[in-house]
């Protein structure tokens, strides 16, 4: 008797846990995974599990993206639309140089607008101006092309502690020259969330597309920012970034709080009720315009 009834109470604590499971999908409950919730100096939110980086903005209730490092995949959002964008980084990049093209042309078209109030003489001599930009342009160019920047990426002794996580910097050097001072993470924790064994390539195409289809570079002459993310990245997710370019201290971004959670996937999921849109739509309307052309 004591071993059947033992074994009834097994049968019935099996059940009882099948049906607490069933109860809460029924109830909606989300899955939730281990992850981490990263605070910038800014204020700026970032939320990561599984290779999956949420990008929030405006304390939770502006634009927010989402890049799936293991998928290779994004979406975005425009919370004053509610409309939402989603594809592949391939044709993330694609817009963002389409878009490029149509800002240069719409910036071109308002300049000649503004030259044609101009008396002859103060014509020819902006013209001149603008001849003179665009041919230096031209030959930097050439010269990063013929010659592109050899990036080298150091391994320091130098460690530290930064919100909580154990990071080792790193420098960055362009031709010789340091570029940029990386603090990046050695948790392998924190790592195996953000996948980092596919983020150095990933984000080395992100960083090099949107560079691509910035109408108003400024970035330093032959430097390869893809390249700089695809060598920092093999090592460690960034915590702490400072330039070193020309000689000047400029503080680019740090982490101030760093806090392990249990993410639920709807988080890296695009919002309920959104409406999917062009990408163009999505990113110009967000700030404050409209897309180009219209």
């Amino acid at each position: 008797m004591p071993k059947e009834l033992t074994s009834r109470q097994r049968i019935v604590s099996m059940r009882v846990s099948l049906w607490t499971v069933l109860l809460l999908a029924a109830l909606g409950a989300p899955p939730a995974w281990p992850g981490f919730r990263l605070v910038d100096s800014e204020g700026q939110e970032t939320l990561v599990s599984k290779g999956r980086v949420k990008e929030l903005s405006g304390n939770g209730d502006g634009p927010q993206a989402v890049f799936d490092l293991g998928a290779a995949r994004a979406w975005m959002s425009n919370p004053r639309r509610s409309v939402y964008w989603e594809g592949t980084i391939d044709e993330l990049c694609a817009t963002i140089r389409d878009a490029a093209q149509s800002l240069a042309k719409a910036m071109e078209q308002q300049v000649e607008a503004q030259l044609s109030k101009l008396r002859p003489d103060q014509r020819a001599q902006v013209e001149g101006l603008r001849r003179a930009l665009a041919e230096k342009r031209a030959a930097g160019e050439r010269e990063a092309a013929a010659k592109p920047a050899l990036i080298k990426v150091e391994r320091t002794d130098e460690t530290a502690t930064i919100a909580g996580q154990p990071t080792r910097k790193y420098r960055v050097l362009v031709d010789g020259e340091l570029y940029q001072e990386d603090w990046l993470s050695t948790d392998p924790a924190l790592g195996k969330e953000f996948a980092l064994d596919k983020a150095s390539a990933l984000m080395s195409r992100v960083s090099s597309c949107a560079g691509s289809g910035d109408p108003m570079p400024d970035r330093a002459k032959g430097v390869d920012e893809g390249e700089v993310y695809r060598e920092l990245y093999a090592h460690g997710w960034p915590l702490k970034a400072v330039s070193r370019a020309g000689g000047k201290v400029a503080p680019k971004s740090e982490i101030r709080a760093i806090e392990k959670r249990d993410i639920p996937d709807q988080e890296f999921r695009p919002p309920p009720g959104y409406r999917r849109a062009s990408l163009a739509e999505v990113m110009f309307s967000a700030a404050g315009g409209g897309p180009p052309g219209n």
